[in-house]
């Protein structure tokens, strides 16, 4: 299937993979900034131990061809939320003031008419949910996570629920708190 006919038909998003009548699978996509494709025991790194994620993968479908489509997370976060290269919406760096996004070009947030993937699954009857980093615009009149396709979520970075931490506890204790809510 191309990425578009993906894109492009809800319906076909289930479909096209043969699921008719059964149940689809999960999709749980975990994004680790600055990890490389050779860092996890799963794609053969000797030295760091990952269990958890190698039988995740051992359990799934493990990529060996996935590219972000840009090193900063809010162009990044674009390109896999909506298929698109972020230079399509305009989002160049990392959102920041409005000032700032004025003087590089971009936006303040991603566009949420935009066609996104998480909202393609919702429609194909999956419930989505994002949890951790969200970078995808900020300040008082962003639209929420809820606004491109998720029906739970709780991020940083967002206009949303947060995490009732003070930032450096939040930081230290990130990766447990977004496991623990997500798994919840």
């Amino acid at each position: 299937m191309h990425r578009r006919q993906f894109l492009t038909t809800a319906a076909g998003a289930v479909g096209a993979f043969g699921y008719q009548g059964r149940r689809a699978p999960n999709v749980i996509f975990i994004l680790a900034d600055d990890l490389g494709w050779g860092d996890l025991g799963c794609y053969g790194h000797r030295d760091i131990k990952t269990p958890n994620l190698d039988r995740l993968a051992s359990q799934g479908s493990l990529f060996t061809q996935f590219y972000v489509s840009n090193p900063v997370c809010s162009p990044s976060r674009t390109g896999f939320t909506t298929g698109h290269f972020p230079a399509r919406h305009k989002v160049h760096g990392h959102f920041a003031t409005p000032e700032i996004n004025e003087a590089r070009g971009m936006p303040n947030w991603l566009d949420p008419t935009v066609v996104t993937i998480p909202r393609i699954l919702k429609q194909a009857g999956y419930a989505t949910a994002h949890f951790g980093k969200w970078h995808l615009g900020n300040g008082k009149q962003a639209p929420g996570p809820e606004a491109y396709g998720f029906d739970d979520h709780r991020t940083v970075n967002s206009n949303g629920p947060t995490w009732d931490e003070p930032d450096s506890s939040f930081r230290a204790r990130s990766s447990e708190l977004i496991i623990d809510e997500g798994s919840g």
